[in-house]
């Protein structure tokens, strides 16, 4: 935010209804977001959400207290402005999943048999909804994905608005899979249930050799920003 707008600048926060959607207003101006673009927000609840974030702020306008409006923001700034860049780093992940490179029955049975429970159920949500049908290997060195997968990545990538699509990047990124970021913008996947999949590998290794303190600091940040984009999918519902 800019630094002349450190302070609170505004007495009261409003939410307006106009013909292209909800703004809401401090004082009697209009908010933008922080490229000064418009920020027409698509319903009365992110609207609602957002003037909460701004009323809250006391003396200074602190924006790690606002995860919604820095939300909205970025679907407006960034995503809208930027889709194809974004679509095709997405689209690369969905070529590298996570869930894609597995741990082998002969190196760890148990840890091998967790990763086709859960991340083979993954696999097969994509083939079920998305007609994606990704190949598993054993190992982590990258191995290419059959050619009629590519499009279907990109239908699928595509196929989600720039609302939306905030979280699918936020989940995607952090978590190195696309399909996990997919599951969680087009069904109900809790963020535990997100947290579970995403770092199963680390949890089975400190189910066998204890707790990693900065591993679990490092998880909790990433927690915290996965339930803040959960919230914010909420709010377009």
């Amino acid at each position: 935010m800019d630094k002349k707008q450190a302070k609170r600048f505004y007495k009261s926060v409003s939410v307006e209804q106009v013909a292209a959607g909800y703004q809401v207003k401090l004082d009697e101006r209009v908010l933008k977001s922080p490229a000064k673009a418009s920020l027409m927000l698509p319903n009365k609840l992110l609207a609602d959400e957002i003037a909460k974030e701004f009323d809250a702020q006391i003396e200074k306008i602190s924006p790690e207290t606002m995860p919604i409006f820095s939300l909205a923001s970025t679907a407006v700034d960034r995503v809208s402005t930027q889709r194809d860049t974004l679509d095709s780093e997405l689209v690369r992940y969905g070529q590298s999943d996570l869930i894609c490179y597995r741990c082998s029955q002969d190196e760890d049975e148990f840890l091998a048999k967790r990763q086709e429970e859960m991340w083979g159920a993954i696999q097969q949500w994509m083939s079920d909804t998305f007609d994606i049908s990704l190949l598993a290997f054993d190992g982590i060195m990258p191995h290419p994905q059959p050619d009629s997968v590519l499009p279907k990545l990109e239908d699928a990538v595509k196929s989600v608005d720039n609302w939306r699509y905030v979280g699918l990047y936020r989940v995607t990124t952090l978590s190195g899979s696309l399909s996990l970021g997919l599951r969680f913008v087009t069904s109900d996947f809790a963020v535990d249930d997100l947290m579970a999949h995403a770092f199963l590998d680390e949890y089975y290794q400190e189910e066998k050799w204890g707790v990693d303190e900065w591993a679990v600091e490092r998880r909790d940040n990433i927690k915290t920003e996965l339930a803040d984009a959960s919230r914010f999918l909420s709010l377009l519902q």
